[in-house]
């Protein structure tokens, strides 16, 4: 006897009889899942990466003008 029983309207979903956990028995879904993770993990330290070269260009025109004007202070 199976251990699993088909979720209706959802063919790529079981539930597990004795602990009634809901199971993606669908791999080519997990997969596609995980590589989602991924790119939006990367894109989001991207984004952080340019972030932060934004702040040190910032911070670097700053000193170059405060030089320039001569109010740098060191």
């Amino acid at each position: 006897m199976s251990r699993y029983i088909n979720v209706k309207g959802f063919p790529g979903l079981v539930r597990h009889k004795s602990s009634g956990a809901i199971i993606n028995i669908n791999t080519a879904e997990m997969k596609s899942a995980r590589l989602r993770k991924q790119k939006a993990l990367k894109e989001k330290e991207e984004i952080q990466d340019l972030k932060n070269e934004v702040t040190e260009l910032r911070d670097l025109v700053k000193k170059l003008l405060e030089e320039k004007d001569g109010n740098y202070s060191n």
